[in-house]
């Protein structure tokens, strides 16, 4: 670039120099312009083999390398890409494309979008995880890496350059130990650490909307497992489980904070009567028979945000609409009012915390 710039540079003193000086310097520069044309055949030696060893570095990781240009609006994948999505590796017209191809799974586009657009001088790299649509697996999670390249006089980005990793298979498996955590082993429904992240999640992001927890209690379990064995108890808890799971929408969170606890948030429903209905739902499948023994269950119910606007509030109340139903002779469901608030009962999530603690 130095020599070129020094060529260019010298033209322009051409028309001021005799002709003796101007046969000198013209000998100067036909030795300036050798040096340059074989300073371009090395530059362009050396950039072709960077990218030879780019691609072969990339062809036994399987990562698919791209290179996006602003000014034309035009995406270029490696050979790879096609190999695996079986699309053409050139795409034009990209900015119009993006938002209605199908390459990228729906709920992952803004994720996409969202990174991109948090490019700048200032943060030049990104990284995503999204779904995309492969030719033969259906979608499987890759993750994005991009650098940007950017005009640092006028502030425009020039190019995107970047590459898909295929960590589907290290996906899955974050999302089996998350779940084996999030899930009590021996019912399958959540545990008390999954159950309270997805009502925190629930309640966190829904202020207009209304849910009603149920925590619900069998009663004298302790009996079922005297008489008829650890093993026959251990069914009732699964059957349970399945029983409640069968009453309620795959919006709505079931879990087992321990012993024969259960809890229920029913996440959109409004209203006493509906969480009435509910509630009377749920205590007729339990008494459906577990092979000839009878069980029933205690339920308190509370309402959000009514009730509780956060979990520790919401769960405290339910928890003392239950104690209520309890002394009332079991085999009943009570709301969370005036005739239970002053009830002596602490909740069993905060009473778990305390039995840890000893």
């Amino acid at each position: 670039m130095y020599i070129r710039k020094e060529l260019i540079s010298s033209m322009g003193k051409l028309q001021h120099l005799t002709e003796e000086e101007t046969e000198d310097q013209s000998s100067a520069e036909v030795g300036a312009k050798a040096r340059i044309d074989a300073l371009s055949t090395r530059t362009l030696y050396l950039l072709e083999l960077e990218r030879e060893k780019n691609r072969a570095l990339a062809n036994p990781s399987g990562d698919i390398m791209f290179d996006y240009d602003v000014k034309s609006d035009t995406l270029s994948f490696s050979e790879k890409y096609f190999e695996v999505f079986g699309r053409d590796t050139v795409i034009e017209e990209v900015r119009q494309k993006i938002g209605r191809t199908d390459i990228i799974y729906g709920d992952d586009k803004q994720v996409l979008v969202n990174n991109l657009e948090g490019l700048s001088t200032d943060n030049t790299t990104m990284c995503a995880q999204i779904r995309l649509m492969t030719k033969d697996n259906g979608y499987l999670w890759y993750e994005c890496f991009i650098k940007s390249i950017w005009d640092m006089d006028d502030g425009m980005c020039l190019s995107l350059i970047g590459k898909f990793v295929n960590i589907d298979q290290h996906w899955k498996e974050i999302s089996r130990w998350k779940e084996a955590a999030d899930n009590d082993a021996l019912t399958g429904i959540n545990n008390r650490k999954g159950l309270e992240e997805k009502i925190l999640n629930i309640m966190e992001g829904n202020w207009d909307s209304s849910g009603v927890l149920l925590v619900l209690d069998l009663d004298d379990f302790k009996q079922i497992n005297d008489s008829k064995g650890h093993a026959f108890g251990d069914k009732v808890l699964r059957t349970v489980a399945e029983k409640i799971k069968s009453c309620v929408r795959s919006t709505d969170v079931v879990g087992r904070i321990g012993g024969d606890e259960f809890i229920v948030f029913l996440n959109g429903i409004g209203g006493k009567d509906a969480a009435l209905k509910k509630a009377e739902e749920i205590e007729q499948k339990i008494q459906d028979g577990f092979h000839g023994y009878p069980v029933t269950v205690s339920i308190g119910i509370a309402q959000f945000p009514e009730d509780g606007a956060e979990f520790d509030v919401l769960i405290k109340r339910a928890d003392q609409a239950l104690y209520y139903s309890k002394n009332k002779g079991k085999n009943w469901y009570t709301f969370y009012d005036k005739k239970t608030k002053d009830m002596p009962f602490q909740s069993l999530l905060s009473k778990m915390d305390s039995d840890e603690d000893l």
